[in-house]
């Protein structure tokens, strides 16, 4: 049950400025707690999140706007 007030924690964060490094830490305690199919889950999440956010960052800077 305390491992679930960790994660509930890490949602609270999520539409912070530290998100990202929630979640990464979120995943890193699910595998410290072996629960390795949730953990693979939460940092596949972000990593799709960080290249997503990465594509829309470059799209949106000068050199990209002709």
């Amino acid at each position: 049950e305390s491992s679930n007030i960790r994660v509930s924690t890490a949602c609270a964060l999520s539409t912070t400025p530290v998100a990202d490094y929630a979640r990464y830490y979120t995943g890193l305690a699910l595998i410290k707690l072996e629960r390795f199919a949730e953990a693979d889950s939460v940092l596949s999440d972000t990593a799709q999140r960080s290249q997503a956010e990465s594509r829309l960052a470059s799209s949106r800077s000068p050199e990209n706007s002709s």
